[in-house]
């Protein structure tokens, strides 16, 4: 009894459209920012071909996670004033070796 119960939760839980927002005229910003050691990069892509690259210092201080919190408000405090909203994240990092973080943002506006 407790899998049927289970298995009709999760069929229940299928039948709504958790990426419904994605359909109609729903545009979609992708926003990768990639950081590792003393540098960082912001790069958006977007419908219509665009793409844009923001360069900024990356590490550990006061003076270089302003430069990186800086860098991150101007593509944010941009993408909400064309109307754009977080939608999503997620992050990547690098193993033992090799230390970096990329972080994936999602921004929609639309229908």
């Amino acid at each position: 009894m407790k899998k049927l119960f289970a298995m009709g939760a999760c069929l229940l839980a299928l039948m709504g459209n958790p990426i419904g927002v994605y359909a109609g005229d729903t545009e979609v910003v992708v926003v990768r920012v990639y950081e590792a050691g003393q540098k960082g990069e912001i790069v958006l892509t977007g419908p219509n071909g665009r793409k844009e690259t923001v360069l900024f210092e990356s590490g550990a201080g006061t003076k270089k996670l302003a430069a990186a919190g800086k860098a991150y408000h101007a593509v944010v405090t941009k993408l909400y004033q064309e109307g754009y909203g977080l939608t999503s994240t997620f992050t990547t990092s690098g193993n033992g070796t090799t230390r970096y973080n990329i972080t994936t943002l999602i921004f929609t506006k639309g229908d």
